[in-house]
């Protein structure tokens, strides 16, 4: 019995010293933050629900039926190169998701902005998936409770208004929000943050396919046919294929007896975050292997006019201007309309010294051990220099603007994830936290004209 006793202790003891000392550690030291079970079920939930949404679509329109849920698809706009399709029932009808907009209905009376009022602000936050990562995937309820810091805003009820989707670079921010106001739409503070989609992508996605890269990202893909549409569509079945795979890894972690220890939970989590990798790869190698000749004859509306892409410098230097151009211009219809405006330079880790990271980050962030290479690498690292010089004659014109390059220079924390530009719930909270901080100072300093579109 005492051999009996000392083998149940000592098997005890190592289930307690694998459950916190790995498993509760571990967590945290990969994923940046501490494990929690409820919230690591309302995002297996997420990610079933998605899958299922998705597949309802895929039955939805292989049956050709009007009504039902349909997949939150990106379409073509005549205005602002495209937007998410308007029929998506889990989207208001302006083109741009945002969970919280949904809770807004009741106040909108059939509108799609609030009316202007002495206790509201209609608060916009613009630019790329980094934009929309701030006002979408930091912590719930972060963004309001920190707007509603800065002196103007105390008080009032915030409504937050995400103008952003993935891939989104100017002049789209700019066109979208002279497209609202010239609609009707009543704003009080516009925040745009941008700078990687306007430097990265037209170096990526739009000049090795000759097209002009001041177009939308991808534009020869969006508007045309045949064998671009079959390589989508091969695309589209292994993006489906592995999300299905993340849904069942979900359902299976939801009913497993041991889901609720922690090491069984960072296990599901490492197994999940590699099927994420793999979509995002299978985009990354489509945009990198799948490089259809231009077509012959008129190409105006996929290809645009031409543009100079051999001198590498010359084109950097037109993306920088062009990106600090549309900045200012943006500047000047908000001030024009009363709004407020704060421009923000996205930080990302190929800034060179911009963050300290551990050798788990460095994975994650540059794919470093792994043998691969970001395609996006490049073009930051070269093109960030450019970005980050333009950003300095911002700050001596009359536009608030506010590098965030170096803001987590003394930041060690695991922050970003994945090699693109991505943060963590953490990393975007910091975002967050940085932007209001320089607002309220910028308010407090008086530089900057104050508020002034209640009295509109």
């Amino acid at each position: 019995m005492k051999k009996i006793s000392t083998v149940v202790f000592y098997v005890f003891f190592l289930v307690l010293l694998a459950e916190f000392g790995i498993g509760y550690l571990g967590y945290r030291i990969t994923q940046g933050e501490w494990y929690s079970y409820e919230e690591l079920k309302r995002e297996r939930n997420e990610i079933i629900a998605a899958n299922a949404k998705a597949e309802r679509t895929a039955a939805n329109i292989d049956n050709k039926k009007t009504t039902g849920s349909r997949h939150r698809t990106e379409i073509l706009h005549p205005y602002l190169g495209f937007v998410v399709d308007f029929h998506d029932e889990a989207c208001p009808d302006i083109g741009f998701c945002d969970d919280r907009m949904r809770g807004y209905q009741g106040v909108l009376q059939g509108r799609d902005f609030p009316e202007p009022a002495p206790d509201r602000a209609i608060v916009v936050i613009t630019g790329g998936s980094v934009a929309y990562g701030v006002a979408n995937n930091s912590t719930k309820g972060k963004i309001e409770q920190a707007l509603a810091t800065i002196p103007e805003l105390k008080g009032k009820e915030i409504f937050v208004y995400t103008l952003a989707i993935g891939g989104f670079k100017q002049p789209q921010q700019l066109f979208a929000i002279q497209y609202y106001l010239a609609m009707g739409a009543h704003f009080d503070m516009i925040i745009n943050i941008d700078g990687y989609n306007e430097m990265v992508l037209p170096l990526t996605e739009n000049l090795p396919y000759r097209t002009n890269p001041y177009f939308p990202r991808v534009w020869h893909a969006r508007v045309k046919s045949g064998m671009e549409n079959y390589q989508q569509k091969v695309v589209q079945g292994m993006k489906a294929y592995l999300n299905q795979q993340r849904a069942q890894l979900a359902t299976r972690m939801n009913r497993d007896i041991t889901r609720r220890s922690s090491l069984r939970s960072l296990i599901w989590k490492l197994q999940d975050t590699a099927l994420e990798k793999k979509i995002a790869q299978v985009e990354a190698d489509y945009l990198q292997e799948a490089k259809t000749p231009p077509p012959t004859g008129p190409r105006l509306i996929s290809a645009g006019p031409k543009f100079p892409r051999d001198d590498r410098k010359q084109v950097y230097e037109r993306l920088a201007g062009f990106w600090r151009q549309s900045s200012e211009m943006l500047h000047a219809v908000a001030t024009a309309n009363g709004i407020k405006y704060y421009h923000f330079l996205q930080p990302n880790q190929y800034v060179e010294n911009s963050k300290p990271m551990s050798k788990e980050e460095r994975a994650v962030a540059l794919l470093e051990g792994s043998g691969k290479k970001s395609p996006y690498a490049e073009p930051a690292r070269r093109g960030y220099p450019y970005l980050i010089a333009e950003g300095k004659a911002l700050e001596q014109s009359d536009v608030a603007f506010h590098d965030l390059t170096m803001m987590f220079k003394g930041n060690d924390e695991v922050l970003y994830r994945d090699a693109c530009c991505h943060f963590t719930a953490r990393g975007y909270d910091y975002i967050v936290d940085e932007i209001v901080d320089f607002i309220t100072k910028e308010n407090t300093s008086g530089k900057y004209r104050t508020m002034a579109g209640n009295a509109k």
